[in-house]
This record gives C-alpha cells, sequence and structure tokens, in this order.
C-alpha cells in the first residue's frame, strides 16, 4: 500500500461518515484505493488483507463490509444462495 492508496481509502471513509480506523483503512485501501471498482467475498478480502502489513479477523472483515453497506458505500449481492 502506498500513501496515496492510503490516502484514498481514508478520504473514501470519511467522506461517508465513518470513523477510519486502522482496520477499516485497511480495507477500504485494498477495495478503493487503486481506483478501480471490483467484486470481492469477504473471503478474498480477508485472503488479501492477510497477504498485507495489516492483520484483521475475518469476522471483523463480515462487520467492517456491513458497516460499508449501512454507510452506502458498497452493495450486497446474492449470488445462487452465497453473498
Amino acid at each position: 500500500m502506498t500513501q496515496d492508496t492510503i490516502t484514498r481509502g481514508t478520504q473514501w471513509l470519511t467522506d461517508a461518515g465513518l470513523r477510519p480506523t486502522r482496520q477499516r483503512v485497511a480495507l477500504a485501501t485494498l477495495l478503493v484505493g487503486d481506483g478501480q471498482d471490483r467484486h470481492v467475498t469477504a473471503e478474498s478480502l480477508f485472503d488479501a488483507a492477510g497477504a498485507g502489513a495489516e492483520s484483521v479477523s475475518l469476522a471483523t472483515v463480515y462487520n467492517t463490509l456491513r458497516a460499508f453497506c449501512d454507510a452506502g458505500l458498497l452493495r450486497e449481492i446474492t449470488v445462487d444462495g452465497a453473498k
């Protein structure tokens, strides 16, 4: 993660009224830090976070994704019964 991608992730959170905690910033940076739109699962985001410097639990990933959805930052899509 570069400082630019971290700044982009932090700004994304603050614009939505979410407090930019260390773990939220790490996940937001993975989601929007490079400016690309993407589809992710909680498990794929957990794996990506584990490959980086930030350690987050799978429960934290699920809770953070729920907070992002509640804030209107993300949409949850169910495909074939899987979320």
